[in-house]
C-alpha cells in the first residue's frame, strides 16, 4: 500500500543547510529544509541490526529509493506546504503590485502592451518567497534568516588564538521557522518506524550541530493512503495528442544524458520517454541553473557539485501525437536522479492555463498568515525582533550567573583553588559532543585532553 506522511519541522535552533561556492570564510543557507537533510537525520538515529532484518528495513528506507523524503518547504495557512514561485511569474516595471504569468497562451499580447507614452512596458522576474495560488491571488511567505558572526576556537585554549584563526559568518534560517514536508512509501509496511523516529527525538540538520545549530523537531500531521498523488496543478489522466502542456519543477531537477554525463538539457527526453509519448515542440520555456551537491557524514566529504535545472523552471510544451497513461506513475515517483532525496519533482498545468478573455490576466499578492500553533503568546509582545533576541539573552546570562555563583557557593569552591570549574567554552563543547558522540570514549578522550583538567586537578561539572 503506498502512503504519504505529512509531517512539521520546527526550528529549536538556527539551521545551515550550507549551498555550494561563495566566500569560504562564509556559509549562506537553503531557504528550505532539503529531502537529503531529512533522510539524512532520520538515518543517523536508525540502528540497523542483523537480527530481525534490521538491514534489510534500514535497505528499504533510506537506500534503495522506495521511499522518497520531499523537501520540506515553509509552511502556510491550514498545515499547508507552500511550494516554489515558478520562473514564469513576473511583474511590470513600476507596477509592483500586479503579477502576470507569460506561461498563459496569451503573454504575447501582454508583452506587447505599450504604456501612455507608447514605451513598452518592461518585466521583471517575481520571487518573492514560497507561494501557493488562491482565487486570483498569489499568497507568499519566506523563512526568515539570520547573519551571525563566529570566530574558531582552539581545540585545547578553549578561546581564538592571536593572529591564527579566521573569522566567518553563517547566514542561518531562524530558529521557531516551521515547515512542511512529505515522505512518500511504496510499501507502507515499515511506515510505523519512520513515525516513531520522526517524533521521538529531535532532528539535527545541516552543519556545526555539535555547537549552536540544526535542532529540530518533527511532528506528524497526516498519514494518507494514496493513489493518485499530486503535490500541485491538475488531475490529468492522460496527456492528449496537440494538447499544450505546462510543465513546471516543484524541486530541482539532476539529470543524466545517454553518455551519462550530468546535464540539466536532459529534461525533455527524459520527460517524452516516462511520459511514452512524442513532445512535439517546446513552445517557451522559462529556467533557471543552480549547483547542486550536499554531505556524507560516512565519508566525512561533500558530494560533487552537479549542474540542475532550479526548481520553479517551467516549460510550455506542444504533445505529440501519442498519448500517454503514465502520469500519475511519473508524479508519484518524480523524475531524474536523487528522486530518494526529494529532486524532480513536478506538477501539471499548475498555472499558465486558458484564458476565456483572451488576454493575460493580472493576480494580486499578499503576505500568507501563519497561525501560532503553541497557544503560548511572546514573552514580549509588540517589540522588534532584535529587541526580543537581546533582552531574551541578557536574561539568559544573567540566569546562569546565578546558578554559577550558587554552585560556588554550595560547593565552597570560591575558598578552594585546588578545584577547577569548567568555562562555559568547555561545557558548550561537551554538551555538543554528548548530542553527537557514538560512543563513550570519544567523551573521556575530550575530557581527559582539556587543556585545563590536564593539570590533575579535581574538577566539578554543574
Amino acid at each position: 500500500m503506498t502512503l504519504v506522511i505529512t509531517y512539521r519541522l520546527t526550528l529549536e535552533s538556527p539551521v545551515v543547510l550550507s549551498i555550494p561556492g561563495g566566500d569560504p570564510n562564509s556559509a549562506e543557507t537553503l531557504s528550505y529544509i532539503s529531502g537529503s537533510a531529512v533522510a539524512g537525520a532520520l538515518a543517523g538515529q536508525c540502528q540497523p541490526t542483523d537480527e530481525s532484518g534490521g538491514m534489510t528495513i534500514f535497505q528499504q528506507l533510506f537506500l534503495d529509493e522506495s521511499v522518497r523524503y520531499l523537501n520540506a518547504y515553509p509552511e502556510g495557512e491550514n498545515n499547508s506546504r507552500l511550494l516554489p514561485p515558478p520562473l514564469s511569474l513576473c511583474t511590470r516595471k513600476g507596477y509592483p503590485d500586479e503579477i502576470y504569468d507569460l506561461a498563459e497562451p496569451y503573454s504575447d499580447c501582454l508583452i506587447e502592451e505599450a504604456d501612455d507614452q507608447g514605451m513598452a512596458y518592461q518585466y521583471q522576474t517575481w520571487r518573492e518567497g514560497y507561494i501557493r495560488f488562491a482565487n486570483g491571488a498569489v499568497k507568499h511567505r519566506s523563512a526568515q534568516q539570520t547573519s551571525a558572526i563566529h570566530h574558531q576556537r582552539d581545540r585545547k585554549l578553549g578561546r581564538a588564538k592571536e593572529k591564527q584563526d579566521p573569522i566567518f559568518s553563517y547566514i542561518s534560517l531562524n530558529s521557531g521557522e516551521r515547515f512542511i514536508g512529505k515522505i512518500l512509501m511504496d510499501d507502507s509496511t515499515h511506515s510505523h518506524l519512520l513515525v516513531r523516529l520522526l517524533e521521538n527525538n529531535p532532528l539535527y540538520l545541516g552543519r556545526s550541530r555539535s555547537a549552536q545549530y540544526g535542532r529540530a523537531m518533527a511532528s506528524v500531521i497526516s498519514q494518507e493512503e494514496c493513489f493518485n498523488f499530486i503535490e500541485a496543478g491538475k488531475d490529468i489522466d492522460v496527456v492528449n495528442p496537440d494538447s499544450r502542456l505546462v510543465v513546471t519543477l516543484l524541486s530541482d531537477y539532476i539529470g543524466t544524458d545517454i553518455n551519462g554525463h550530468p546535464t540539466p538539457d536532459a529534461f525533455i527526453p527524459e520527460l517524452a520517454n516516462r511520459l511514452g509519448t512524442v513532445l512535439a515542440t517546446e513552445m517557451v520555456s522559462f529556467v533557471g541553473m543552480r549547483p547542486v551537491s550536499g554531505y556524507v557524514n560516512k565519508w566525512q566529504m561533500p558530494r560533487p557539485v552537479l549542474p540542475a535545472l532550479q526548481a520553479g523552471s517551467v516549460f510550455v510544451i506542444q504533445t505529440g501525437n501519442t498519448p500517454s497513461n503514465h502520469v500519475h506513475t511519473l508524479l508519484w515517483e518524480g523524475l531524474g536522479q536523487r528522486r530518494a532525496e526529494g529532486f524532480g519533482r513536478l506538477a501539471f498545468n499548475w498555472h499558465g492555463l486558458e484564458n476565456e478573455d483572451e488576454e493575460c490576466s493580472a493576480c494580486t499578492h499578499g503576505q500568507e498568515e501563519l497561525v501560532d500553533i503553541s497557544g503560548t503568546p511572546s514573552p514580549f509582545p509588540e517589540l522588534n525582533d532584535m529587541v526580543i533576541l537581546a533582552r531574551k539573552r541578557l536574561m539568559e546570562q544573567d540566569i546562569d550567573y546565578k546558578i554559577v555563583e550558587k554552585a560556588n557557593n554550595i560547593c565552597g569552591l570560591l575558598n578552594n583553588p585546588s578545584y577547577y570549574l569548567p568555562k562555559r567554552a568547555f561545557l558548550g563543547r561537551l554538551r555538543g559532543l554528548i548530542r553527537t558522540a557514538s560512543t563513550t570514549q570519544e567523551i573521556r578522550y575530550f575530557i581527559d585532553n582539556w587543556e585545563p583538567l590536564n593539570q590533575n586537578l579535581p574538577y566539578v561539572i554543574l
